[in-house]
């Protein structure tokens, strides 16, 4: 042994290592620590001095042999690593932190369950610190403290990490609220919900949560899949207020688009999916009336409905539209009005299509009775749409656009009948906010009487500047295409705040409309803009509890419970159902 140890001194000095340095492990084996240490320091090799001491764990002679920066940190961190060995974690983490590792001080916390020292760390480091912050946030999670590494991350600004941790503590509220607050926030906060309202087969919250995450080729695949299943159904109503929802999300892209030609292929979007809307929604009732052996509507309302469809209508109907329901119910309900020239050309439709073998009989007998009835008394013009901007009834079936003055027709989707509202625009050089500023000043007085006595007579002085005439009872042009009544500023001053109606929806333009029968008020829907008669529209708000196209609750939530039911369903703000909610999607 000694011989062999012998022999490999000789191969070191053969090398040409110092003498000392053999020295002074001979010395080390031996005991003599320090006067190993002293022969080391004498050929200047501290390192092996160093590492004497550190495999001694004497660390406290140890740090006689170590510099200034970096070599001390060293040191601290090999004395933390040993007592980290030694089950001391308080003491390994003091020491990494004097060593300035804050990553390992904090990763033995949070191994060691050690929250009050985390706790107090985040505290003490500044927001200058943002590496070592992080650090410390990402061991608080490990360690059970979402709500303290959240307060750390927003003293960072790094929301996306306060919406994560919101979302997976499951407080949805507050991560609704951050997404709102912070765009970058949407994904990490409707994604995940919209996967945890298709888990629970709440598909509608979820198709928008998709949208709202920015998944619109996943959010379509999901309304494809709703709208088929409802049309299938013969769920119309709802089929409807899924192409609302969609054209609402693509007036929301439109409103967001950065070119001008992503712009107009959501406005596209938009016209297409709310035409899709209108259709289904009307149908919903044609259908039940077709196919049910009892009715609640009235004949008025069943006709109004069938004639606002195929006035919709493309050169094919949208899948689930039948042209033979349309027909039949508008001929049932044209005899029932004692329409009986629209009833005969509605059966002579009809002939032309494949009756549905359960509807022959009512067919030929409908047909019986309409020719009976053929030298009876005719109403074909009282069921006829009056136009109100030039007066005159329209053909029975149109029902969009007066053939006369061009002027679009406004209707009531509560019961589809031709409101007398004539839209108007400011005349050119007027802005809307000016227009509407006009509108709700008091009117000039046409005439101003003054006390002046000229040559000791009374004298009535006509102010010529006050434009007295009104638009809206001027002759029609004929070649005016466009058929929309333009106002001065003033005839906007004549008009009263009461009788006009607005609908203002950003990106689309501002329409406005005046009521020509004021004692029958009209009223828009504040959420989906669609037109009402005000008291169809409170039977409605009041039976349905909603509106009847957009389906808007009737009251808004009170402010304490806004958080806890924000609703994906309030186009006002675009923030999802909460699962605490037991509200479900249909």
């Amino acid at each position: 042994m000694f011989l062999n140890l012998i022999d490999h001194l000789q191969e070191r000095f053969e090398a040409g290592e110092k003498r000392a340095v053999v020295l002074g492990e001979v010395m080390a084996y031996r005991g003599r620590y320090a006067d190993a240490a002293r022969s080391y320091r004498s050929v200047g090799r501290d390192e092996k001095a160093l590492n004497l001491y550190v495999d001694l764990r004497m660390f406290n002679k140890a740090q006689e042999y170590v510099g200034e920066g970096e070599g001390l940190a060293a040191l601290a961190r090999r004395r933390a690593e040993w007592a980290r060995h030694v089950n001391e974690p308080r003491a390994a983490a003091e020491m990494y932190l004097a060593a300035g590792d804050v990553k390992r001080a904090a990763e033995l916390m949070a191994e060691t369950g050690r929250r009050d020292m985390l706790i107090e760390l985040a505290r003490k480091l500044d927001k200058g610190s943002s590496g070592s912050l992080r650090f410390v946030a990402e061991a608080l999670v490990k360690a059970g403290e979402p709500a303290t590494a959240a307060d750390v991350y927003q003293r960072l600004g790094d929301y996306t990490k306060v919406a994560q941790l919101a979302v997976a503590a499951g407080e949805w509220s507050r991560a609704f609220t951050l997404a709102r607050e912070h765009a970058e926030c949407k994904r990490e906060v409707y994604l995940p919900y919209a996967h945890r309202m298709a888990q629970e087969n709440k598909f509608v919250e979820a198709q928008k949560a998709y949208h709202m995450a920015g998944e619109t080729t996943t959010a379509m695949r999901v309304f494809t899949i709703l709208v088929g299943n409802a049309v299938a159904e013969e769920r119309f109503s709802d089929a409807g207020y899924l192409h609302h929802l969609l054209a609402m999300q693509c007036l929301e892209t439109a409103a967001a688009a950065i070119t001008d030609k992503e712009r107009n292929r959501s406005l596209r979007d938009y016209a297409h999916n709310d035409r899709l809307a209108r259709i289904y929604h009307a149908y919903d009732v044609v259908h039940r009336c077709v196919h049910e052996p009892f009715s609640l509507s009235q004949p008025e309302a069943l006709m109004n409905a069938a004639r606002y469809i195929l006035a919709l209508l493309d050169v094919e109907p949208p899948t689930g539209v039948s042209m033979f329901c349309l027909y039949l119910c508008l001929s049932k309900q044209a005899k029932a009005l004692n329409a009986n020239t629209l009833a005969r050309q509605m059966l002579d439709k009809i002939l032309g299509l494949q009756i549905p073998h359960k509807f022959q009989e009512s067919v030929e007998l409908l047909i019986l009775k309409t020719r009976a009835s053929t030298g009876g008394v005719s109403r074909d013009d009282e069921v006829a749409p009056l136009c109100w901007r030039c007066r005159r009834h329209t053909p029975p079936l149109c029902a969009t656009r007066c053939p006369f003055c061009r002027h679009a027709l406004a209707h009531s989707l509560a019961t589809h009948e031709v409101l007398p509202l004539v839209q108007f625009e400011p005349a050119e050089g007027i802005t809307f906010e000016e227009a509407l500023d006009l509108i709700e000043r008091a009117p000039l007085p046409e005439s101003t009487l003054a006390d002046n006595t000229e040559y000791g007579a009374e004298v009535l002085r006509i102010d010529h500047d006050v434009d007295s005439t009104d638009p809206f009872l001027d002759k029609v042009d004929e070649d005016d295409d466009v058929g929309v009544v333009v106002c001065s500023r003033g005839a906007l001053l004549q008009l009263s705040p009461a009788s006009v109606i607005v609908i203002n929806r950003p990106p689309l333009r501002p329409v406005m409309y005046r009521n020509m029968l004021p004692e029958l008020p009209a009223t828009a829907c504040q959420h989906c803009h669609k037109l009402f008669y005000l008291e169809d529209f409170e039977i409605q708000l009041v039976t349905k509890g909603h509106c009847p196209f957009c389906r808007h609750p009737a009251e808004e939530p009170r402010p304490d419970e806004e958080e806890a039911e924000d609703s994906l369903l309030n186009d006002s703000s675009p923030t999802p159902t909460s699962p605490s909610n037991d509200r479900g999607s249909w």
